[in-house]
């Protein structure tokens, strides 16, 4: 049995491989193989995701970036009627900001990376960049870093420029002070100028 996908010929010419027929959503259908609309809706959300699919003949080609935002807003739109997978959907489309952990989870990004940089006293190189390419303008994440640049003057930029965003939150503050305290007690002087 083939694996591969190929544009749904069930659909209208003018939607070919994807879009709704009637109150069912059809975006791929496999060959010789029955799904149900939330199996093609994941399908379209590969392409959408990937910016790629498979052609007839098995081989990927690039999906435009219309034909990505149409999938987007099909899938968007019609994700209350997916079952099961209509979660994963409204988890995938939702703002960073909203975004939780993972989709049935109540935790929000934004307060688990608060809450590990708060508490965890041995934070990676590694998580502080990956994080901070989801969160940039979370002010503990560029402190943090600045233990692990060697230049001082970068390091110097990203402890002011994390000072200069801090929260006026206690908690915030006090990490902050652990943190450059870490870094090596030349950095405080160099920042707070003396």
């Amino acid at each position: 049995m083939s694996s591969q996908r190929v544009p749904c010929r069930a659909c209208d010419d003018q939607n070919e491989g994807g879009g709704l027929r009637g109150s069912r959503p059809v975006f791929y259908a496999r060959p010789r193989k029955s799904v149900n609309a939330g199996q093609l809706a994941l399908l379209a959300l590969s392409d959408v995701a990937s910016g790629l699919h498979f052609s007839d003949d098995g081989s990927l080609v690039a999906v435009d970036e219309v034909r990505r935002s149409e999938l987007a807003n099909q899938l968007k739109n019609s994700a209350h009627d997916l079952g099961p997978s209509a979660q994963f959907i409204r988890w995938f489309f939702s703002p960073a900001r909203d975004r939780t952990i993972f989709p049935a989870s109540s935790v929000k990004v934004f307060d688990w990376v608060n809450n590990s940089l708060l508490t965890n006293p041995n934070l990676t190189k590694e998580w502080i960049r990956n994080v901070l390419a989801f969160l940039p303008y979370n002010p503990l994440l560029h402190i943090g870093l600045a233990d692990f640049e060697a230049d001082s003057r970068r390091a110097n930029f990203l402890c002011s420029f994390g000072l200069a965003r801090l929260p006026d939150n206690s908690a915030f503050c006090t990490r902050a002070a652990e943190l450059l305290l870490e870094t090596r007690p030349s950095r405080i002087r160099a920042v707070c100028g003396r």
